[in-house]
């Protein structure tokens, strides 16, 4: 038998994992950090990594406690296609691609079959619809950006040096998006880097609050020539719009296919065959149903020693 333990302030509980656990003669329990069955756990269940803002946080400190204590931990995150509200995205020790360990290298096409039969997926064929190069914001101090503020980093540093290699082998018009939670700073951040290159304007299709994604973002994909992230899960959505998209960062869910040399910028491939990738991540996400019946815990506990 398994103990599954999530501490209070790391993890946003939902039924469907609790069940499948139960489902396979495993338990679960949400305790608080300093109830002393917290250190009976096998495994630890949170939600997200540990943040930049999370350390010295009182209320977020368990994810500090989840790492020192050498244990293996599960880790959810919104899904990888987030229009698909009931999917999650679920892994050991990561969300992201090239360091959460998922069971999704060469898989079979059964799960994505799956996938698509149930949420009518649609992708468009690779192609340019506009001419600017439309660069995705991301929420300043999310775990997405860990690794550059462990080089000592900021996303503006990042956002600026890419703008420059850009601007080394294109003169196209490049469109900031700066990410809807956090749309000041976001805002800021764009608008200092416009000032320092000729013909980048800030898109005027955001709102503030919510999601990545929607009607503002589809609207500056329709004008896009390529999208370039750091690792931006709207370069999921740009994908399935078949427009070509960079990934800076390995942590990407597109990383398989994304295009990484800007200095090729002006020589998009437009031949990248998906058919891999697509059977390899659905193995990342899995629905509520599966996670209440035990599908996900039964393909997750083969994977780590325990």
């Amino acid at each position: 038998m398994v103990k599954v333990i999530a501490i209070r302030g790391t993890f946003k509980g939902f039924r469907g994992l609790q069940k499948g656990f139960a489902s396979l003669g495993d338990t679960y329990q949400l305790l608080n950090q300093d109830d002393p069955k917290v250190l009976d756990a096998d495994i630890y269940l949170q939600t997200n990594l540990i943040k930049p803002k999370f350390i010295a946080n009182e209320p977020h400190n368990g994810y500090q406690f989840i790492l020192d204590s050498g244990k293996p931990f599960i880790v959810t995150e919104s899904a990888s296609f987030r229009k698909f509200l009931e999917w999650r995205r679920i892994g050991w020790y990561s969300y992201k691609w090239t360091e959460g360990i998922f069971g999704n290298e060469n898989c079979p096409r059964d799960r994505w079959n799956k996938f698509e039969k149930e949420t009518k997926i649609k992708f468009k064929d690779w192609h340019s619809p506009g001419d600017n190069i439309l660069i995705m914001g991301q929420k300043l101090g999310d775990s997405s950006l860990n690794r550059l503020h462990d080089q000592g980093k900021t996303f503006f540093d990042w956002l600026s040096d890419i703008v420059g290699q850009i601007r080394q082998h294109t003169d196209r018009p490049i469109v900031i998006r700066p990410h809807p939670r956090g749309m000041n700073a976001g805002l800021k951040v764009a608008g200092r880097i416009s000032t320092m290159y000729d013909n980048i304007t800030i898109s005027k299709n955001t709102t503030q609050g919510g999601a990545q994604g929607g009607d503002g973002l589809q609207k500056d994909l329709e004008s896009a020539y390529c999208v370039v992230t750091y690792n931006s899960l709207s370069a999921i959505e740009s994908v399935c719009e078949g427009i070509p998209t960079f990934a800076m960062e390995d942590g990407s869910m597109i990383w398989p296919i994304a295009h990484k040399d800007i200095s090729k910028i002006e020589k998009l491939d437009y031949n990248v065959d998906i058919t891999q990738w697509q059977n390899d991540i659905a193995y990342t996400q899995w629905s509520s149903k599966e996670q209440r019946y035990g599908h996900t815990w039964s393909h997750l506990k083969e994977l780590v020693k325990i």
